[in-house]
């Protein structure tokens, strides 16, 4: 499947481990094709949103309105984890090792600790 997506680059090489392709390849029952548009799409969708560059400031109105509060737990690397609640859509938010106050955003989540 590495061959199918060619050379990358930047952050698209963090998200397109060893790992992460088994885990696109799973997702779709080992079908490669449908594998590879998967994560193709969410290449682009992460070079086109950056979730990565995301800032406190930038969510911090969420928090003045009640949407999101801080889990009393950490992710696996030992960052702390915020928890958003815009209507029904939960979003879990962990906050990134590369800038204090970058947040990287995982969508349609079920939050644990509801």
């Amino acid at each position: 499947m590495r061959a199918r997506l060619g050379p990358l680059t930047g952050r698209s090489l963090q998200y397109a481990t060893d790992s992460c392709l088994k885990r696109y390849l799973r997702a779709r029952s080992w079908n490669v094709k449908k594998a590879e548009k998967m994560i193709r799409e969410s290449l682009t969708w992460r070079a086109t949103y950056k979730p990565e560059e995301i800032c406190w400031k930038d969510i911090a109105t969420e928090a003045e309105t009640g949407k999101v509060y801080r889990a009393n737990f950490l992710d696996k690397q030992g960052h702390p984890v915020l928890v958003m609640h815009p209507g029904r859509q939960v979003r879990v938010v962990f906050l990134s090792p590369l800038e204090e106050e970058s947040v990287v955003i995982l969508n349609n989540i079920q939050a644990e600790t509801e």
